[in-house]
């Protein structure tokens, strides 16, 4: 379980720190018994995957070495809690919530009407769902600004001042922004 240590008969004995969204960490994985003692003469392949429907790469093989092997996977998506489960053969774990929490402030994502925030979006339109609707030409429309991470996670809740919004419409009249 990613944080945690295995203690005698396979108790934890740590409670999983929060990741940050993008950064890669270490879950390690051990072929135990019943009894949770580890099964050193095990190696077979195992199969890694989490429910971060972002994460990266989505599913990880690697074989066991003396019973246990170790992962590097990446949780893009911010959450109180994403689950790890490993797989090989007819064997199947699973790992407690995983909290993941955004990364710095990278850039600023800017969303229309029709258009709604998907945080860890990493493929597609990166960041968000939906179609521009369309505008008519004289009449105000609601444009979103949020300060994200990397990986499209909202930074903050705090209202972001001093950014100017423009379009390439030369005959716009610009308006004041509050």
């Amino acid at each position: 379980k990613p944080g945690k240590t295995a203690a005698p008969a396979g108790r934890d004995t740590t409670s999983i720190a929060a990741k940050t969204a993008g950064t890669s960490f270490v879950v390690r994985v051990n072929a135990v018994d019943l009894n949770w003692n580890k099964r050193t003469s095990e190696a077979f392949p195992v199969t890694l995957s989490a429910d971060d429907p972002y994460d990266l790469p989505a599913t990880i093989i690697q074989s066991l070495a003396s019973g246990a092997t170790v992962f590097n996977p990446v949780l893009v998506t911010v959450a109180t809690g994403w689950t790890f489960n490993a797989t090989g053969g007819t064997k199947a774990g699973y790992s407690d919530p995983v909290p993941v929490v955004h990364g710095a402030a990278a850039k600023l994502q800017v969303l229309v009407a029709g258009e709604s925030a998907v945080q860890g979006k990493n493929i597609g339109t990166p960041g968000k769902d939906g179609t521009p609707a369309p505008w008519t030409a004289g009449v105000a429309s609601t444009v979103v600004v949020r300060g994200v991470d990397a990986n499209w996670n909202l930074v903050g809740e705090d209202s972001a001042t001093g950014i100017t919004l423009w379009a390439d419409d030369p005959y716009d009249i610009p308006s004041p922004i509050a």
